[in-house]
């Protein structure tokens, strides 16, 4: 009876029909998504401005960068099993609060030490809130077009991150670096009242809960899922340690190269944004030129997240995925080729800016920022990406 019970639960949730719920729910994870991509890159957006007005040099700032990215590896983690016993919508709703209040408060952070302490609690945001908005949007997908409308609702995060540069470049010569943060804070926040209205649960989740809202019991039945089912094996969600899990059953070496495939995106995603800006920087761009250029990084990744997941659907995700690392590692390498003519290229390109920026002193700068950026991506990535 319980195998009779899963099926039906399960077939429902497979072989939905898109209407207006399922786009309701993705329209508002890409929301989150949004919010998740400007708040990653903010910081790094920041860092051109505060080096000025802290005096600070651009190194200084690695403390701010390796708090975030705590942050967010803690958030992750906790992620998957704060999910499975508290549902969906609480997960992103904490989520989102977190990283709104914290990237408001860092409009007004007076050090690098306090900032680097709201940089943690908006990374532990960022981590809880991106992998529980792809959850919710691939339970209120079909399984034919579950990898297309995840991807869809993963522009978010490039989209947050272009636009947001776009916006931050316009308003930054104006209203100085806070205007940055105030811009990350006020939107989350303003969206989590939208979440709290119109997200709905997991229907996952709900259908092993025993007591009902007639909100959430009509949720179920308008999936073709019969409410008030309490056997916890009806559905396909955790039961035990969540952790322990992804190394049974055969899912181990799975499991492995899946974190070292995120690995070496994260790697490559936070080299860039959080460093990107600071560079241009360092060869002559004004903070608001610098935010303007690193951004269009973001606008590539748009289209690629747009067609990736009906490729995905049409030939798999293996060979997919191995075509696009193999592209994307031929074209990091090529950074640390050109940046082999940077030496000579910036300083014809771009002496009135750089003596008119620090003096001439800052030549040598420059080639030393270029060349520690573009080596260490450009042989590192390559590496990783051929052991996936």
């Amino acid at each position: 009876m319980a195998e009779l019970a899963l099926s039906a639960t399960e077939r429902a949730l497979e072989n939905q029909r898109i209407g207006g719920l399922q786009i309701r729910v993705a329209a508002l994870c890409t929301l989150i998504q949004i919010c998740d991509g400007y708040d990653i890159n903010s910081i790094g957006w920041a860092v051109p401005s505060l080096t000025h007005v802290w005096n600070l040099p651009g190194p200084a700032f690695t403390t701010a960068f390796l708090w975030s990215s705590i942050g967010i590896m803690i958030g992750a983690l906790s992620a998957g099993p704060i999910g499975d016993r508290v549902g969906r919508k609480p997960l992103l709703l904490a989520s989102v609060t977190i990283f709104g209040l914290a990237s408001l408060l860092s409009a007004f952070a007076p050090s690098l030490y306090m900032l680097s302490i709201l940089r943690f609690f908006t990374g532990v945001g960022i981590g809880g809130a991106f992998p529980g908005a792809a959850t919710l949007a691939g339970d209120y997908a079909p399984h034919r077009l579950r990898a297309t409308m995840i991807m869809a609702t993963f522009t978010g995060a490039p989209l947050g991150g272009f636009v947001g540069g776009q916006i931050v470049a316009l308003l930054l010569p104006y209203f100085g670096w806070p205007v940055i943060f105030i811009l990350g804070g006020v939107f989350p926040l303003v969206l989590v009242a939208v979440l709290a209205l119109w997200l709905p649960e997991s229907p996952r989740f709900l259908a092993r809960k025993a007591n009902l809202s007639p909100r959430q019991a009509a949720l179920l039945k308008r999936l073709d899922i019969a409410p008030g089912r309490t056997d916890l094996h009806l559905v396909d969600i955790a039961h035990s340690s969540p952790i322990k899990m992804l190394f049974g059953e055969g899912y181990a070496l799975q499991t492995v190269l899946l974190w070292v495939i995120f690995f070496c995106s994260l790697m490559n995603l936070f080299l860039f944004g959080y460093w990107l800006p600071e560079v241009l920087h360092l060869i002559g761009m004004t903070p608001a030129g610098a935010v303007f250029a690193s951004s269009l990084r973001d606008l590539g990744a748009i289209f690629a997240v747009l067609y990736l997941g009906l490729l995905i659907d049409r030939v798999g995700p293996e060979r997919s995925l191995a075509f696009h690392y193999a592209i994307g590692a031929v074209f990091i390498a090529v950074i640390s080729l050109v940046e082999n003519g940077a030496d000579a290229n910036l300083s014809e390109r771009l002496p009135v800016r750089r003596n008119r920026r620090c003096g001439d002193g800052a030549a040598g700068t420059a080639r030393r920022a270029c060349r520690a950026f573009g080596r260490p991506i450009g042989r590192l990535m390559p590496r990783c990406a051929s052991l996936v």
